[in-house]
């Protein structure tokens, strides 16, 4: 399922998050990522993709 408008973790929706907002809130300091990467998160079993540094839209499997 992909979704563009809301997903929420923790009370913080995700879509529209600039990836330095990601890599807090995921605990990825050491994460290295630029505008057009994907991220596999397994916390929500999720795949992250950014579009001009901010989520785009999210995978969940």
């Amino acid at each position: 399922m992909e979704l563009k408008n809301n997903l929420f973790y923790k009370d913080i929706n995700l879509i529209g998050k600039d990836i330095e907002e990601i890599k807090k809130i995921f605990g990825y300091d050491s994460l290295v990522l630029d505008k057009y990467d994907s991220v596999d998160c397994d916390d929500i079993r999720a795949i992250f993709w950014f579009e001009n540094n901010k989520v785009e839209s999210v995978t969940v499997y």
